[in-house]
């Protein structure tokens, strides 16, 4: 019933059942450890989702307090709940004690697991985004590096969710350092990626395709710069015309206008323009611009002074 409750998110009502359960199992005298440590940290969990990390963390650490005493050192069990701890000392901003739980985590995961096991790939990450949400990027890239290396080996389909997570991870780190060489490969697997969704995620693909078309515009490889933008630009016209849509899409044919590429510029921000069902919004007052800037570079001055105007 407490997990019942818990599914629910009646976690008030959970904790009360699990009470009641570990009241009976206390009552008939059991020893059957696996029985306190599944109460233990059902209610863990439902603390920490109320928000009582204090009460949730003394659940946790009973629960490995008992697996420490009946399951062998290096077992996956305990692993799972030094990341539980792990993690909430880090919401508790509990630096030192966060990162010794996420360490002997990994240690046992790294003693017990096949070397391309997801859940080494995640510990990894976690570790990751652990240092890198508190600025330390040097040590956050080494792990996501890891959790990147550890996913391309696994099984687990080409767009699976984690693979997502972890790619995106070195991806965000990679861009705010400007390690361009790790950016561009990753972007590729990001790419790769979203096109294998069925259906495939097009507003990615543009995204990360323009991302990809910029990096190498500025390696001075015009061609492949040229390749990602025209993806982009297939897989945004293929959507609906959003305002996140649009607002894409005028920033792929901003790429095309900054490697040079006049006529296509011009042919999207005015076909742009003409789908604008509001011919006064401040979409369609900036693709008068960007056109007024285009033929502004073209010294085509009366067509400029047109839109410059109609901006």
């Amino acid at each position: 019933m407490a997990m019942i409750f818990e599914a629910r998110g009646e976690f008030e009502r959970a904790i009360t059942y699990y009470r009641c359960a570990l009241l009976i199992i206390q009552h008939i005298d059991s020893d059957d450890a696996e029985l306190f440590s599944t109460v233990y940290h059902g209610m863990a969990t439902s603390f920490q989702k109320q928000g009582k990390l204090m009460a949730a963390l003394h659940f946790y650490q009973k629960a490995l307090k008992v697996e420490n005493q009946v399951l062998p050192t290096a077992h996956p069990s305990i692993a799972t709940t030094y990341t539980n701890i792990g993690q909430l000392h880090f919401t508790m901003k509990n630096m030192a004690p966060a990162f010794d739980c996420m360490h002997k985590a990994l240690t046992i995961l790294l003693d017990v697991l096949p070397k391309n096991h997801p859940q080494l790939a995640i510990t990894y990450g976690c570790i990751g985004g652990m240092y890198f949400s508190l600025g330390q990027d040097l040590e956050a890239i080494d792990h996501c590096l890891k959790a990147e290396a550890t996913i391309d080996q696994s099984t687990l389909a080409s767009d699976h969710k984690i693979r997502e997570d972890i790619y995106l991870s070195v991806c965000a780190l990679a861009n705010r350092n400007k390690w361009n060489d790790i950016s561009i490969r990753i972007n590729h697997k990001i790419v790769e990626l979203f096109n294998a969704r069925t259906p495939p995620d097009l507003y990615w693909v543009a995204f990360y395709g323009n991302n990809l078309g910029k990096m190498y515009f500025d390696k001075g490889n015009r061609d492949l710069a040229v390749k990602y933008h025209n993806l982009a630009l297939d897989s945004i016209q293929q959507l609906p015309r959003t305002e996140i849509n649009k607002r894409l899409y005028a920033s792929i044919v901003d790429a095309f206008q900054y490697i040079g590429y006049f006529d296509i510029s011009r042919e999207h921000f005015t076909l742009l323009l003409q789908e604008e069902i509001d011919g006064k919004s401040s979409f369609a007052a900036n693709l008068h611009n960007k056109l007024g800037v285009l033929y502004d570079s073209k010294r085509q001055d009366l067509l400029a002074i047109q839109h410059y105007t109609a901006a």
